[in-house]
């Protein structure tokens, strides 16, 4: 339809299509980035057309709540979009490393433990993604494993190297949760 667009050299917003569609909520840490819950939305271009790129204003029941943006989205995609921290919950990380060298080998361990402690300070539960990050090698000097004794719920990397727990936090409740892991790496091997 037409739109009077005036002439005063600013930007004018004009609305060219609508669509509703469900959306997966979930709550995402990745606290070697940033020790900020987020909560992510993914949902499907139900509409005909295409989502040009650009910006994305982020508006709830309360209102306007921030601002993000998107790359193009043809017709049928999913995408997903972020909608900011939490304020209710807190994380703090902490990572400490323990160097030895085996005397027999002569083979250099560095033991890495990453801790978190995530705290839920509101009224409702969350149930957060968290990832952290293991180095993947791709020597056969350089050796790499996950204690999984030392590990919370003995998680595994996948082939890229993240760990992944589901944390459920009560409201008013707190959590710890560590990651420990070796990186073996044979003598001619340098910068470990």
């Amino acid at each position: 339809k037409k739109a009077t667009i005036p002439s005063d050299g600013r930007p004018y917003r004009v609305p060219i299509f609508s669509f509703e569609s469900e959306a997966e909520i979930e709550y995402v840490l990745m606290p070697e980035i940033s020790c900020q819950v987020v909560l992510k939305s993914e949902q499907i271009n139900t509409a005909q057309f295409p989502i040009l790129a650009g910006p994305v204003d982020l508006v709830r029941t309360s209102g306007f709540v921030g601002r993000t943006s998107v790359l193009f989205i043809a017709s049928g995609e999913k995408f997903a979009l972020g909608w900011g921290s939490d304020e209710a919950m807190r994380v703090q990380r902490t990572q400490t490393q323990e160097r030895k060298q085996d005397h027999l080998t002569r083979w250099n361990i560095v033991t890495t433990t990453t801790k978190l402690f995530l705290s839920n300070i509101g009224a409702e539960t969350r149930t957060i993604k968290t990832t952290e990050r293991v180095p993947i090698s791709e020597l056969e000097q350089v050796k790499i494993e996950v204690n999984s004794d030392k590990t919370t719920d003995s998680v595994q990397p996948d082939e890229n190297g993240f760990c992944t727990w589901n944390f459920t936090l009560e409201p008013y409740s707190q959590l710890q949760a560590s990651l420990v892991y070796k990186i073996s790496a044979a003598p001619e091997v340098q910068g470990i």
